[in-house]
Order: structure tokens, then C-alpha cells, then sequence
């Protein structure tokens, strides 16, 4: 089963992305946080018309998360507070 998260008061869902169809979707932009929820909270902040447009996601192990887990670290935040996440958001890739 795929994974999805509600948005919209659960209207929609955007589903997560494997490896391998990456390709097949326009990426709209990445976040770095401390949680799904958070990342697609900057997207919607940042992106126009981000959730009309938004239908998939990816979790990156590489990324902005990678550097503010490794910023964590080196400032000697817990380790409970060191585990940020890169998520990258895509749309519909239409050809013209």
C-alpha cells in the first residue's frame, strides 16, 4: 500500500514517491524540518497555489535535513533534537 498524507481537511492526498517514478513528476521544491507536517507547512508558505498543485512527495536522506541534522550536532542539541528530514514535493509533469 502507498503511502499518503491528507490535506484539506482530507480532500486530497498527496502520495509518496518512489525512487524509480521520480522522474514522472515536476518537482516544486524542497524543505528541510523536523517532520512531514512541518516541510509540507513551508511548502504551503512558500510555493504559489502549493496545494492545488502538489500531488506527491519524497523523503530525500540527502539534503537540507542532512545539514541542520549535522548543525544540530555540532551546536550539542540532544539527540532527540538532532533528526531533520528533507522532503521534496512534485506536481504533474505536463508536456507541451
Amino acid at each position: 500500500m502507498q503511502n499518503y498524507i491528507p490535506i484539506q481537511s482530507g480532500k486530497k492526498k498527496i502520495f509518496e514517491i518512489p525512487d524509480e517514478d521520480i522522474s514522472k513528476y515536476k518537482l516544486i521544491g524542497s524543505a528541510g524540518g523536523y517532520s512531514i507536517g512541518f516541510c509540507l507547512y513551508l511548502g504551503w508558505k512558500h510555493s504559489k497555489n502549493f496545494l492545488e498543485r502538489v500531488c506527491g512527495y519524497h523523503i530525500d536522506e540527502h539534503g537540507i535535513g542532512e545539514m541542520m541534522s549535522e548543525a544540530a550536532k555540532q551546536v550539542g542539541l540532544p539527540k532527540d533534537k538532532q533528526g531533520y528530514i528533507t522532503v521534496s514535493f512534485y506536481e504533474e509533469k505536463f508536456i507541451n
